[in-house]
């Protein structure tokens, strides 16, 4: 049904050892900004739209790029070969791009940038390229949060000698980190635009004026509406399929399996995971810290 921006699923019910679990929730899509990885990865699939974003964060000019064609907007339903919502782009030049939006801190962000450049490198090779002729692999996380804990903006890493820091790998792979909460001190206007919109959804150029428009477009338009919902059907039959799995074994490893796969892939808070499985958030907490000691 829709009723003042929200649609609701049919709520359904499971019973594993005794325990209920209910399998959907509301959605507000009045509330869903561009935060939300779902719309962010709508949105930034606009070449035009993603090279501008690329330009701001990277700092350099970018002739042209391409969106790969198995990653389109949500109404081509990217999960129809699994659940994938970064962004992965190509430049004129060749070199590869995968960009993401993460709102909360899985505690892992940097070993996924290096199963992401492995993924990257063995695309080209695949696609007949030699390793001499690999071109640059730039991974980029745009986060909710300060993964370092230095106040700035814009992490940029790569790979150079511990003995001297001024000499680099050439390997070609670059990851960065943005924090939305960082410093904007000595950064570009257009970037600190671009930054505070992602953070506040609030437009303070044409740029990010566009951005917001089709934000709120997509939050209107019906198609995008249902397979947003079928996306999050998707995940609950994952989040299903991992609970009973780890029920098998027992209530405790079934639970966890569960805020597992809650935390990370749907990317519920510690509350909404609490109500959904009818379990005290302190409870919720103390497996999130048992799993994040276990990575």
């Amino acid at each position: 049904s829709r009723n003042g921006g929200t649609m609701e699923k049919k709520h359904t019910k499971t019973e594993k050892n005794g325990m209920g679990f209910i399998t959907s929730r509301k959605i507000d899509f009045n509330q869903i900004t561009i935060q939300n990885d779902v719309m962010f990865s709508s949105v930034f699939r606009d070449p035009e739209d993603c090279r501008e974003l690329l330009q701001r964060i990277l700092g350099m000019k970018i002739r042209e790029i391409v969106v790969s064609d198995d990653q389109k907007s949500i109404k081509a339903k990217p999960w129809s070969k699994g659940i994938r919502l970064d962004i992965y782009v190509k430049d004129m030049e060749g070199n590869v791009y995968d960009i993401e939006m993460q709102v909360l801190d899985t505690q892992e962000l940097a070993l996924r940038s290096r199963y992401y450049h492995s993924e990257m490198d063995s695309y080209q090779i695949q696609a007949g390229h030699k390793y001499t002729e690999l071109k640059a692999s730039i991974v980029i996380f745009i986060c909710g949060f300060d993964l370092f804990e230095q106040d700035r903006s814009i992490y940029t890493f790569k790979t150079i000698c511990k003995e001297d820091t001024e000499l680099e790998l050439n390997d070609k792979r670059t990851s960065v980190f943005v924090n939305l909460k960082g410093s904007r001190e000595g950064l570009p206007p257009e970037l600190v635009c671009l930054l505070d919109y992602l953070e506040s959804s609030e437009a303070t150029d044409d740029f990010t004026d566009r951005i917001n428009g089709r934000v709120e477009n997509l939050k209107n338009d019906f198609e995008w509406r249902e397979n947003y919902m079928m996306l999050e059907m998707k995940m609950e039959e994952r989040f299903e399929a991992g609970l009973e799995q780890g029920l098998e074994q027992g209530r405790e490893q079934g639970l966890a399996q569960g805020i597992k796969i809650l935390l990370y892939d749907v990317h519920m808070t510690i509350p909404e995971i609490a109500e959904k499985l009818s379990i005290t958030e302190e409870e919720v907490q103390g497996m999130v810290d048992k799993l994040k000691k276990e990575m």
